[in-house]
Formats: structure tokens, C-alpha cells, sequence
């Protein structure tokens, strides 16, 4: 009290240091308040990773690689006399990689100091605590009560500093230690949550006895069960060697686990256990699936099924109906994964029916499952009806945010496909909300379905810079977990993106990419989704050939063998590709019949699409009123939703007719709905052609034009030489001159590269 009473009337130009490990009984906080008060305090003695390769280097003359002087820095947590100890501990060492690998608190300089220094000075009560919560890799002081009991120190010890608490003393023994700078590290600004220096807590842990220290990893898992913290629960059961408690509590945990992108945790707690108890546990098995399932090993999830069934063979169905419910509920999400539509929906059906009521996370699951295959396999109304349904009955708890997302995002693809973007991008962003709430760095599968979903929206409004940035967010938290086939459609989109900023080159790198990974994680119509949208930048780099040759491989008779699949853009590849051929007729066929299909399976946004195409081919044969009033079909359908890259990416062709025929719409907001899709044609933005435009070094000459125009008409040799009243021989050497300077070898290709320069209407 006299040393506060003459600080606090100190002359401002007088300065008091004080050194001291731990804290003063002063009134630190009056003077902290009032700015009275400099201090330095650990984290500010922490040597950077600079500061600990300059010391390394500089006064231990060791010369270390970047990733053991990260490794070092980490585990010292920048301690400096950890530093100095673990400097120490490697001279005259050889092979420095392999000590910096096992560098901890065990090492004998480490431990002599700590024990020296630290731990042999604290009072046997204190040293008692530290010992006995040295087991823990965070602690509160419930926590530490519920781990020591109504402890007091083994012997009577008047240097006690709590002798005067009665009842818990867990929460004033962390006060202390914190106090008293004990390499105690607060996890959180209410100080509730800490943990001991990582060296310390190794040097603890070597002394702590092994018989109590398997008794108090009991009673640590028993706590943390309690209060809804299951990874930590297991950890500590399975150092307690309570097996079969913790084959329970996998059981119950799986599930969730796996759907928040943790497959490896699970993987490690099931490796962890005993085989025998491994193999003899039917939701064992089932975890283990699950497991195989979000490490794309489709071999493994089906035979880790059978042998759950297999176990449950000859027991009464009433008692196995509820995880014969989750083994179907198992094989659906398989089935879904895979695209295997018909399987995945009658065993999600079957997995419905037999799951519990309130077994809300896998019906969540598998509802999710379900309407996502009823989509896929063209029964839109089906999966709406499904999804909407279940979220409407999901309860409202903490525990069910990640099948909520999923239902979701489901919801939200369903809405894309209907063509309802305003409602599909409400949907996604709504779920994205959720996730910032559940933790956004997490490699869920989740994660990857809203992230794409929503990069997909932005690139149909045109938004490029967001669409990327969701496209990324997906990669980041669907690599972890493997290149698996969600990974491939992640880069497939990405590669659209990158295509409408005009890097060609670019954009087929990622479509390989994605080929690559769906050759490894094979998942139907992945040639559907990465086709197309090759064929389409072969379009736009002139490489005409490759967009012809795919287009005469492809057989109408698929579109027949198949459903309609909301990822299969054969179509409009194939359109794409007979518009630069003149084959409207083709493409009218081709489109009216996706429209039927479309429209009876209520994929607005495939109806939308067909209407803009058949506008321009209307457009390109010079049918200018049908061109007109399919435009406007499309743009009533497209306006609401502000639909954008659908119509710049039909290129030059699709901005003429919205120039000539959607501006003179007599509907005010059509008309201002062209006016905005023509300014995102602006040569001032991404550049969006159909063909590059540029002009022909060497210029046709005007019989050549003649030629041309007359072969675009469909003239043969003979009819264009009887036309100009010329040779035939003389009409093939015009060919081979305009051949030459459009750079093609071909007849199908010269009109092609005609059509793109709009030669042949010169």
C-alpha cells in the first residue's frame, strides 16, 4: 500500500521500472485504465520467426532450414531460453532435421530447467494441480475440478497460496498461475479457457504417474461428454483405454463429424481401437463407411456395409430396423455421390422409412440425398417437394446447421434449374451465412456445394470477380479431403470463368484438370460437363476442327437412352457448333425437343437457353420476325432473374439480334433489360465474341467473295463455275486462294471462318 501511495504521487517526469515474473500486488488495473501503465509481458518477449533464425544463426551458429526453424519456433512458442535449451541440445548433432522433428519437452536440458527452475520452486499444492491438469490440452476450472475432485495438497504445506479458499479452488489456483506468469497461456479475452506452454505440459506429462494419469483421462472424457465437446470426450476415453465407451461415443459422433469435413478424425479414432471391437460393432462399420464414402473409396464403403449386415444377420428386425435404416441411409448417400440415380433414390426411400423420428441429422442427410438425385435424374418437382418438406421440419438446434446448409444448397440447385435465380441465390447466400456461423475454414462438403453453387450464380449474372472468389473458397475446402469428383466440377466452372475473361489457353488447362480427377473419381455425365464447355473455347480460339470433329461423334439417339440432366450441355454444344455449320433446321429440331423434355420437367433455365438459341438461328437464316419474337420469349423469361452470360456467351450473333429487335421491344422493361445486356457486350468489359473478329491479313478479292458467297448458298463446283461462267478448274483455284488466306483446309471449315468475319454477307 506505501509503495502504490507514492507511485500514484510520483512527479510526471519520474519513471518506476519493475522486473518481476509475476505479477505485483498492485494496482495494475487503476493505472492500466488511466494509461499510467507500460508493459512487456511474454507475448512480447516472443521471439518472431525472424528473431529466432537471426538467434539461431547468429549466436547458436546454426544454419538451419526454413522449415525446422518454423518447427523450432512453434514448439518453443518463442521461448527464449527454450531457444537457447534447444540450441544447446544440438550441438555436435549430425542429423539436426530428425532432432527438431522430436524436439519436446522431454529433452533433458528442457526438463532439468523446467523442473530445476519451474516446478520444484512452486508449493506442493500448486505442483500437485499442475501435475494432475498436465493431461489436458486445454483446461477451464469446471473442467480442472471435475478432473482432480476436492483435492488438497498430499502434504501439509503452509506455502500454499490458497489455504484460505474453502470448497473448488480450480478457478483461484488458474488465477494464480496466470498471476504468477506459469507458463499458463489464456485461449480466450474472458479468461475462461487456457492451456500450459507446450513444453511445459510435456515435462508435466513425463512425471505425471501413469496409473492416475489413465484414471484422470476418464474422468476428463466423462466431463467433456457432459458438456457437448465429443472429439475431446474421445481423445480422453481412448487414453483412459475405455474402449468400448469409446466405441459409443464414435458411434453417436460419426456422422457429424464426417459432414463437417473431419473424415480423417473419424479415421483416426476408429484406427485407434482395438480390431476386435472394430470388426464386432455394425455402427463401427458404418463410421468406417462413412469414412471411405468422404475419401472417395467406393470399393471400401460396400464392403464395409455387407459386413455390418452380415453382423446384424439373424437378429430380430425389430431390433436392427433403426440401423438397417442407416446402412440403406449409407448406400443412398453412395448411390448419390456416384450419380447412380435409380439406387440412390429407392434406397433413400427405404432408409426414410425405417430411420427413427427423431434421427434428425441422418434424415437430414439422406432428404438432402434424395432431392439431389430426384434432380439429377429429371424429377424436379420430386426433389422440390423433398427438400422444402424436410426443412420445414428440421427443429432449430445447433447441432442440425450443417444438414440445414445442406438442405439448403440442395434447395438452392433445384431453384438454378427451375430457372428462379433471385429465390436460388436468396437460398445459397442464406446458407453461406450459416456456414461464416459454423466455421468457413472447414473442409466441408457443404462448404464446396454452396461455395460452387454460388460462383455459378454469379457467373450467370455476369459477376466474374465474385464468382471466382466463391470457385476458390470451394477448391480451398474441398482439396483436403482429396481430388475428388466435387473438386472436378469446381474446376470446371472455374474454367468457364476464366474463358469469359478471354484466357483461352487458361480455361483448357483447368477442363483438363477436372477430366483428370473425374477419371480417377468416374461419375456419370462428367463428359457431359466438361465436353461442352471445351468445345465451346474451341469455338472462340478458331479451332474449328476439334468443335466439328466432337459434333460428328455425337449421336441424337444419347439424348434418347438417357434423362434429362440439369450438368449435360451436350445440347447447346451441339447447337453451338451447327450454327457456325448453317444447320438451323438441326438446330430447331434439336432445341424443340429440349424444350418439351425441359418444360416437362420444369427446368426453367434449360427453356430459357433453347428460346435464346433458337433466336439466333432464326436471326443468322434472315428470319427476322420469328427471331424477334423468340428473343422476346426468352427475355421475359430472363428479365425477372437478370440472367447475363447466358446471352453474351452466343456471342456477336446474340448481340445483333438484342440491337436490332430487343431494344424496339414495346414492353418498357424488356427494352431497358436489352439495353443493360448490350452494355455488358461492351468492348470496354470482358471481351465476349463468338470467333475472333479480327480482320484477314491478306483481304479476299471480289471474285473470291463472289466464290464464297455462292459455296454459302450451296453451290457446287460446277454450279458456281456455270454461275460466273467460268471453269471448274478455275473456281477450284479461287477455292485454294481462299482456303489460303482463311487459314483452313477445308470447304465446312472456310464457311465456318466466313460466317465468324461476316465475309460472306460482303
Amino acid at each position: 500500500q506505501a509503495l502504490a501511495f507514492l507511485i500514484d504521487r510520483l512527479p510526471p517526469h519520474v519513471h518506476l521500472v519493475i522486473a518481476t515474473r509475476a505479477d505485483p500486488p498492485l494496482p495494475l488495473a487503476r493505472w492500466r485504465a488511466r494509461g499510467q501503465l507500460s508493459e512487456i509481458r511474454a507475448t512480447d518477449l516472443r521471439f518472431s520467426l525472424e528473431e529466432t533464425a537471426s538467434f539461431l544463426l547468429e549466436a547458436a551458429n546454426l544454419e538451419l532450414p526454413p522449415e525446422s526453424v518454423a518447427a523450432l519456433e512453434a514448439r518453443t512458442e518463442g521461448w527464449i531460453a527454450g531457444l537457447q535449451l534447444a540450441a544447446l541440445s544440438m550441438q555436435g548433432r549430425a542429423n539436426l532435421a530428425s532432432f527438431v522433428s522430436s524436439f519436446a519437452g522431454s529433452h533433458r536440458y528442457i526438463m532439468d530447467f523446467l523442473v530445476e527452475e519451474v516446478l520444484q520452486r512452486q508449493p506442493a499444492a500448486v505442483q500437485q494441480f499442475l501435475l494432475q491438469t498436465s493431461i489436458l490440452d486445454r483446461m477451464c476450472a469446471s473442467l480442472c475440478d471435475a478432473v482432480i475432485g476436492d483435492w488438497r495438497p498430499e502434504t501439509e504445506d503452509v506455502t500454499n497460496p490458497l489455504s484460505a479458499v474453502s470448497g473448488p479452488q480450480s478457478q483461484a489456483m488458474l488465477e494464480w498461475l496466470l498471476r504468477a506468469n506459469l507458463f499458463l497461456i489464456p485461449l480466450d479475452d474472458e479468461r475462461q479457457w487456457f492451456r500450459y506452454h507446450h513444453l511445459f505440459a510435456d515435462v508435466l506429462r513425463q512425471r505425471l504417474d501413469r496409473a492416475l494419469a489413465t484414471l484422470l483421462h476418464g474422468r476428463a472424457s466423462l466431463w467433456f461428454e457432459q458438456n457437448g465437446f465429443v472429439a475431446e470426450a474421445i481423445h480422453h476415453a481412448l487414453a483412459a483405454h475405455e474402449f468400448v465407451r469409446t466405441a459409443q461415443l464414435i458411434e453417436t459422433a460419426a456422422l457429424g463429424t464426417v459432414q463437417r469435413g473431419q473424415v480423417l478424425t473419424v479415421q483416426g479414432w476408429l484406427e485407434a481401437l482395438p480390431a476386435n471391437i472394430r470388426q464386432a460393432r455394425p455402427r463401427l462399420l458404418l463410421a468406417a463407411a462413412l469414412v471411405a464414402l468422404g475419401m472417395g473409396q467406393a470399393a471400401q464403403v460396400e464392403a464395409l456395409l455387407d459386413a455390418a449386415e452380415h453382423l446384424m444377420a439373424g437378429q430380430p428386425a425389430a431390433g436392427t430396423r433403426a440401423i438397417s435404416g442407416e446402412i440403406a441411409a449409407v448406400r443412398a448417400l453412395h448411390a448419390t455421390f456416384h450419380q447412380q440415380h435409380p439406387r440412390s433414390i429407392g434406397y433413400a426411400r427405404q432408409a426414410l422409412a425405417d430411420l427413427p423420428a427423431d434421427n434428425h441429422q441422418m434424415r437430414a442427410a439422406v432428404a438432402a440425398g434424395l432431392g439431389f438425385a430426384c434432380f439429377l435424374a429429371g424429377e424436379v418437382a420430386a426433389a422440390e417437394q423433398t427438400l422444402v418438406e424436410t426443412l420445414s421440419h428440421l427443429p432449430a438446434a445447433a447441432n442440425l446447421l450443417i444438414p440445414r446448409m445442406t438442405l439448403m444448397g440442395a434447395l438452392g440447385m433445384v431453384r438454378s434449374g427451375q430457372g428462379r435465380l433471385r429465390e436460388a441465390l436468396k437460398l445459397q447466400r442464406e446458407a453461406y451465412a450459416l456456414l461464416g456461423r459454423e466455421g468457413q475454414s472447414l473442409p466441408l462438403a457443404v462448404n464446396v456445394l454452396v461455395a460452387h453453387e454460388l460462383g455459378r450464380l454469379f457467373y450467370d449474372r455476369n459477376q466474374l470477380d465474385e464468382s471466382e472468389r466463391f470457385l476458390k473458397q470451394a477448391l480451398e475446402a474441398g482439396r483436403p479431403t482429396g481430388e475428388t469428383a466435387q473438386v472436378a466440377f469446381v474446376l470446371r466452372l472455374l474454367a468457364q470463368v476464366v474463358q469469359a475473361r478471354g484466357e483461352l489457353d487458361y480455361a483448357l488447362k483447368l477442363l483438363d484438370e477436372s477430366e483428370a480427377i473425374f477419371n480417377v473419381y468416374p461419375v456419370a455425365y462428367s463428359e457431359a460437363a466438361v465436353n461442352p464447355s471445351r468445345v465451346h473455347i474451341w469455338v472462340r480460339q478458331g479451332n474449328l476442327d476439334a468443335a466439328i470433329a466432337w459434333a460428328d461423334s455425337q449421336s441424337l439417339a444419347q439424348f434418347d437412352e438417357r434423362p434429362l440432366h440439369p450438368f449435360d450441355w451436350t445440347r447447346f454444344a451441339l447447337a453451338e457448333v451447327w450454327l457456325l455449320q448453317k444447320k438451323f433446321a438441326a438446330v430447331h429440331a434439336l432445341m424443340d425437343d429440349l424444350l418439351a423434355r425441359a418444360e416437362a420437367a420444369g427446368m426453367g433455365n434449360f427453356v430459357l437457353w433453347a428460346f435464346a438459341i433458337k433466336a439466333v438461328a432464326y436471326h443468322q437464316a434472315g428470319e427476322s420476325e420469328a427471331a424477334a419474337t423468340t428473343l422476346y420469349r426468352a427475355l421475359a423469361l430472363a428479365a425477372p432473374e437478370r440472367y447475363v452470360r447466358l446471352f453474351l456467351d452466343l456471342g456477336e450473333p446474340m448481340r445483333e439480334l438484342i440491337a436490332e429487335a430487343g431494344t424496339r421491344s414495346r414492353d418498357p422493361q424488356l427494352r431497358t433489360y436489352s439495353e443493360q445486356l448490350l452494355a455488358a457486350f461492351d468492348p470496354g468489359g470482358p471481351p465476349v465474341r463468338s470467333a475472333p473478329t479480327q480482320e484477314l491479313i491478306v483481304p479476299l478479292s471480289d471474285r473470291e467473295l463472289e466464290v464464297l458467297r455462292l459455296m454459302a448458298t450451296g453451290h457446287s463446283n460446277q454450279q458456281i463455275a456455270e454461275q460466273l461462267v467460268v471453269t471448274v478448274g478455275t473456281v477450284k483455284k479461287h477455292l485454294n486462294n481462299i482456303y489460303g488466306k482463311l487459314g483452313v483446309t477445308s470447304r465446312t471449315q472456310a464457311l465456318v471462318r466466313a460466317q465468324t468475319l461476316n465475309l460472306a454477307n460482303r
